[in-house]
């Protein structure tokens, strides 16, 4: 197979079984200085245009796509397109990144959170069904570690339910649900483009929405560009500056633009070859691992593709000999002799959405201000989500930002399942000795827990 997308092959291995790390390729270079020369003339954000439209063709036109700054206020903009409002209720997954709920909370709605499957880890019918009531306005189909959620399943129960689904596809932009891509079926979707997802530039997000919403799109415009309407000029004419509606700058910059253009191509075929590489090495990681007692590789159901945004792998403590009980001590001890054996691995975090203290004040959260006290926490529940815990608990991820599965050549794979092998074979010996917990920075103070 040809890895036609890694200009990275090029480099020297970083790691001791050949791991590279991918850098900017010669062509990225031309094309943010390109952009950097047209700073100062018309065409200052031309990068910016030629993005956006190189990503709705990408998704058949089906979007608009407005460029922003990051994923996070990608995913802000999609909610207040999909008509979210303070005093709303949103259904989030337990298990993501916290920019999942931070949006919501900067709308000004409230997050409500749902228990994930435990074999595809998203939100399915059953996880939130119990969670909708009146105050719910949208659901957020959070394509976890680069896997489709059961959109349609999720669309119908929407639909009936007079809510919005939103699509959550920062890690999974280029995935396939049933052969349609993720981002264009909920009414809106934030995407992310920086250096830990598979579409791997610095920095930069996506708002993806829906053709037949206009409207929603203009919100997310609107809400970008301080409010206000920002057509071209004409000859002639001067800019309003006349901010009609609440907005912020959420834009994108031309030279973030230009190197995020650069590394998906103007057709997205650099992309789609990222992705056919991804998926060649999570099949040889997840052969390698199924023969591996006590472990399991991702599940991707058959109508679906994954971008493998993260390769998560999960431990049966049983199978291996061992008590549920003892799952982080497993976790942990793996994780660090693998990080000895310098395969690159990491839990991608500890702790679901839901024990975040910004999810649990009582209130609305409040951002942090000098000498104002810590505001009162309602308590976290673990017991409310036995999946989320069970699968931080009992799992551990396997490549990273700075070794990603794009880049590795099959050899390096072959090498990681070789170094995780042995690892279990003396997993006995590993957890003979005492429980020695992953270092975290900072540390969680206790308050909080």
């Amino acid at each position: 197979m040809q890895d036609v997308t890694l200009p990275a092959l090029g480099h020297v291995p970083r790691g001791p079984h050949g791991e590279i790390a991918p850098e900017a390729t010669t062509a990225d270079i031309r094309g943010v200085l390109s952009a950097l020369l047209a700073q100062n003339g018309p065409d200052e954000n031309q990068a910016i245009t030629d993005l956006e439209r190189a990503v709705e063709r990408y998704l058949n036109d089906e979007v608009f796509a407005v460029a922003t700054d990051n994923g996070t206020n990608a995913l802000y903009m999609a909610l207040i397109g999909a008509g979210v409002r303070p005093g709303d209720e949103v259904v989030v997954p337990a298990l993501s990144f916290v920019a999942s709920s931070a949006a919501v909370h900067a709308t000004g709605a409230t997050p409500v959170f749902a228990d994930i499957d435990p074999e595809t880890f998203t939100l399915t019918v059953d996880t939130i069904a119990h969670l909708i009531n009146d105050r719910t306005r949208a659901v957020m189909a959070v394509h976890t570690h680069g896997l489709p959620a059961d959109l349609d399943s999720l669309l119908h129960v929407t639909r009936i339910s007079g809510l919005e689904l939103v699509e959550d596809a920062a890690q999974a932009f280029g995935a396939l649900y049933r052969g349609r891509r993720v981002g264009t079926f909920g009414i809106s979707a934030g995407v992310s483009h920086n250096k830990a997802k598979p579409w791997g530039s610095k920095d930069g997000g996506i708002a993806l929405v829906r053709r037949d919403h206009p409207e929603a799109a203009r919100a997310a415009r609107l809400l970008a560009s301080f409010g206000e309407e920002r057509p071209s000029c004409a000859p002639g004419e001067r800019r309003s500056y006349w901010s009609r509606h609440f907005g912020v700058n959420l834009r994108t910059h031309p030279l973030v633009a230009a190197y995020a253009l650069s590394t998906f191509g103007p057709d997205g075929a650099l992309h789609d070859a990222r992705l056919r590489v991804i998926q060649h090495n999570a099949k040889i990681l997840s052969n390698g691992i199924r023969r591996v007692t006590g472990l399991r590789p991702p599940v991707v159901p058959d109508d679906c593709t994954s971008t493998f945004a993260y390769f998560r792998v999960m431990i049966d403590p049983v199978a291996l000999g061992y008590e549920v009980s003892q799952s982080v001590h497993i976790r942990d001890a793996v994780i660090q002799e693998l990080d000895r054996r310098r395969v690159p691995a990491d839990t991608w975090q500890f702790d679901p959405l839901p024990a975040m203290p910004s999810n649990r004040t009582v209130g609305p959260p409040q951002p942090y201000r000098p000498g104002a006290p810590m505001p009162e926490l309602l308590a976290f529940d673990p017991e409310a989500f036995p999946v989320t815990v069970n699968t931080l608990n009992s799992s551990f991820i396997l490549a990273t930002p700075e070794f990603p599965l794009w880049a590795q050549t099959p050899a390096t794979i072959r090498a990681w399942v070789e170094e995780v092998a042995e690892v279990f074979a003396q997993l006995d010996q590993l957890m003979a000795r005492p429980h020695d917990p992953l270092r975290i920075a900072p540390p969680i103070l206790d308050s909080d827990r």
